[in-house]
């Protein structure tokens, strides 16, 4: 097939072969390596922002766990200041009177009268107070105390329904919550878990629904002489004063347009995007292939362990637009609040940065096959315009013998070169001119014809591209043209060579190009090695970040301000208790002063029976006085009437020393009475004393916990300078990831001075082809 082809085609395939073969190659090989980084760097972006979502879930999840285990400490403490508060009056205890309630059902508001003892705290009812400016013992004290919400029940009936009958807790018109009441069994057949564990004597820390909202809460049985349940007392906070927690939550972004929500396992909105739909039931909601997926996430969550993170993706259409998107949800069930955290974002935000990558890489690869299929055009014109002007010469000359092959002497090869086949065809015409005027027969023409005929076919191999062909040289007419074609045909022979040797530098210069570009594929590869090591180190410092950026703010704020409670807390008791300690020495000085003043009494009482025995004897002598009168006749009539008045005087003492004894001994009576409650009033204030000391330790351990709540901080700061370490090691990295960019881009220019070396080569062998274009041809018959 090769002998078959015209030079000029041979010339064109062998150009364009060398310039197309080493390009598609080195395209290859890039192509190849651009994918597998492409693809190595897509699945670790989304790996990495996979690990980054779930750590934002996981941080959501820490922060409320840490919020739920302040507020529980706190509200176990309020729970004890309840109690003490109870105790320093007398405690809680139900009387003999009774009173009528309208209880109302604090979750289905039903309505009923019932008839119960009335609640003391200590000797004082506690009336039925809805005004919120009026006094309530207890309860309002507690509030003042630690800031936190209490009401005490009482047990309505054997099931346990609790009538609140003292609160600070206000309903919805701003009174106080009292005759609402926590039934036994919620309105959809379930036991209610507060009254359930107060009735087995247990008590309650948890979240619950207080009158019209949802609470942090503590509820603890209370029990009369007899150990038997009549009530419970309560303190708690609202969820929603769980401020810091919340705002976090709403500053919150995931991705670019993404946020993260809270729902309850009803599917009712607690914090949602702005807070703009809180207490919106959205569990119907559906994206939009009509699946209810709020549905779908509150079931996957209710089965997800403690801090597992689940993951659900649905199809969405925004509101105007045709375009469908996948938007992915990340979600945990915190069970002690009954929160669905949800944190959501479009998948096309998560893979942002892997899109930026793949366009990046598409981009370089558009333009390099741009330049290599301008390279080949290039190439494709070059060979064309060489290889016509090698064969054009020797077409004219071709067509010149055509023509004297048919008998036309007076045919001429035009000139259209002037290098040695252009010298030729001049030549050759001089020759047929001269030979032309020595035919002087029909004869000689004749034998000169066929003379040319058998040069014709001589040559025809020649012609063909067999340069190794050559003509015989006669004595005849065409002898000299003979000699002139095998001359031409040693001359085109070196031709060849010099273009064989220019062929074997283009195919070194492939080589080169090939070989630097195995070196690019070693460097890019050892490039994407540090690239993984680089994305690995990046990961874990994404982590680390991500857990400061979660906590470090929070557990900042929370800490503070548990701190200043705390603080505030125990300066408030110490206060309580110097003030407990005035009154009890105040108590004992009175003490010391009614144990004084029976002595005094008794004092008197000594003295009255003095008074009483000279009454006595004072009697004795009036009578013994008024015997002698009587002997002694009228003479002793006037001492009679004497007698007779210091006997009535003598009666007169005796009835008022009566009277003073009797109210000796009462005011002694009430005096050891008076001894016995002040002796009893001491003893509940040095309780009072221990139970506030009891409280002093308990925000104690509340400051230790912030305290600890500090070091968390600290440690966290710790974390941050290591990871501030781990970022200086990825600096190094991508410092030696630039060193092999450089190694690369020293490649690259290889290529380039290769490709150089190419076009050079190219132009040697349009400058050895020029002269003998018909060598050219040869040449490319023999490559083959």
């Amino acid at each position: 097939m090769l002998k078959k082809m015209k030079i000029k085609t041979r010339l064109l395939l062998f150009g364009i072969s060398l310039t197309v073969v080493p390009l598609l190659f080195a395209l290859t090989v890039v192509i190849i390596q651009n994918n597998q980084s492409t693809a190595t760097a897509r699945n670790e972006s989304i790996k990495l922002a996979d690990a980054d979502f779930n750590h934002l879930i996981q941080g959501v999840y820490t922060l409320a766990t840490t919020q739920q285990e302040l507020i529980e400490k706190g509200i176990a403490s309020s729970l004890n200041v309840a109690e003490d508060q109870a105790k320093q009056r007398g405690g809680l205890n139900v009387g003999m009177e009774t009173v009528n309630w309208e209880a109302v059902n604090q979750f289905t508001s039903k309505k009923e009268i019932v008839t119960l003892p009335k609640m003391f705290v200590g000797p004082e009812w506690l009336g039925q107070v809805r005004e919120k400016e009026a006094a309530v013992p207890v309860v309002d004290q507690v509030r003042d105390l630690v800031q936190t919400t209490c009401t005490i029940f009482q047990k309505m009936n054997p099931a346990g329904d609790m009538l609140r009958v003292a609160t600070n807790v206000l309903n919805t018109g701003g009174t106080r919550a009292i005759g609402t009441y926590i039934p036994s069994t919620n309105a959809d057949g379930t036991a209610n878990p507060v009254v359930q564990s107060v009735m087995k004597g247990e008590t309650f820390v948890g979240r619950a629904y207080v009158v019209n909202a949802w609470y942090i809460t503590a509820y603890k049985p209370i029990l009369d002489a007899n150990k038997q349940i009549i009530g419970m007392i309560y303190v708690g906070v609202p969820q929603e004063s769980t401020v810091y927690l919340r705002k976090a939550i709403m500053d919150m972004v995931v991705g670019q347009t993404g946020s993260v929500e809270v729902f309850d396992s009803k599917g009712t909105y607690v914090i949602s995007k702005g807070g703009k739909e809180d207490g919106k039931v959205v569990l119907d909601l559906k994206d939009a292939t009509g699946m209810p997926y709020m549905q779908e996430i509150t079931k996957k969550a209710l089965t997800l362990a403690p801090g597992e993170v689940g993951e659900l993706q649905a199809s969405w259409k925004d509101a105007g637009s045709q375009q469908t998107r996948v938007k992915v949800f990340k979600f945990t069930y915190f069970k002690k609040w009954d929160w669905v955290i949800v944190a959501s974002t479009f998948q096309d935000e998560i893979l942002g940065s892997v899109r930026f990558i793949e366009d990046k890489a598409r981009t370089s690869l558009i333009w390099l096959i741009s330049l290599i299929g301008l390279s080949v055009v290039l190439c494709a014109l070059a060979a064309i315009v060489f290889s016509n002007k090698l064969t054009l010469q020797i077409n004219k000359i071709m067509e010149m013998f055509s023509n004297i092959g048919i008998g036309d002497f007076t045919a001429r090869a035009e000139i259209v070169s002037e290098d040695e086949l252009g010298e030729m065809a001049e030549t050759m015409n001089a020759m047929l001119d001269n030979t032309l005027a020595l035919i002087q027969s029909r004869d000689e023409r004749d034998a000169i014809q066929a003379s040319i005929m058998r040069l014709l076919s001589e040559i025809s191999d020649l012609a063909d591209g067999d340069l190794t062909a050559r003509a015989e040289v006669t004595e005849e007419i065409t002898g000299a043209i003979a000699d002139s074609f095998n001359a031409m045909a040693v001359q085109l022979s070196e031709v060849v060579k010099g273009v064989k040797q220019s062929a074997a530098e283009v195919g070194r210069s492939s080589h080169d190009v090939e070989q630097s570009t195995k070196d690019l594929a070693v460097f890019t590869e050892k490039q994407a090695e540090k690239i993984q090591a680089a994305i690995v180190t990046i990961k874990g410092l994404a982590e680390a970040i991500q857990n400061i950026s979660q906590h470090a703010g929070q557990s900042a704020e929370v800490s503070n301000k548990a701190m200043m409670t705390a603080r505030e807390g125990s300066l408030a008791v110490k206060k309580t208790n110097e003030a407990m300690s005035a009154i009890k020495d105040n108590m004992r000085g009175t003490a010391r002063t009614i144990k004084r003043l029976g002595e005094s009494s008794q004092e008197i009482g000594n003295i009255t029976q003095i008074i009483n025995d000279i009454a006595d004897r004072t009697s004795i002598l009036a009578l013994n006085a008024s015997i002698q009168a009587a002997t002694a006749g009228d003479a002793g009539r006037g001492f009679a009437v004497v007698a007779e008045e210091v006997q009535r005087l003598a009666e007169r003492s005796a009835g008022s020393t009566k009277q003073i004894e009797a109210l000796v001994t009462g005011i002694q009576k009430e005096i050891v009475e008076a001894a016995a409650s002040m002796e009893k009033s001491i003893q509940y204030v040095v309780t009072g004393t221990e139970l506030s000391d009891e409280a002093f330790n308990k925000l104690g351990e509340i400051e230790a916990v912030s305290n600890q709540l500090a070091e968390n901080i600290n440690d966290i700061s710790s974390t941050a300078q290591q990871k501030s370490r781990d970022s200086e090691h990825i600096a190094e990295m991508m410092e030696e990831v630039g060193v092999l960019t450089e190694q690369t881009t020293g490649a690259t220019r290889n290529t380039v001075i290769s490709m150089e070396k190419i076009a050079s080569t190219s132009k040697r062998l349009e400058e050895s082809i020029a002269a003998f274009k018909l060598g050219e041809e040869e040449l490319a018959a023999e490559t083959a």
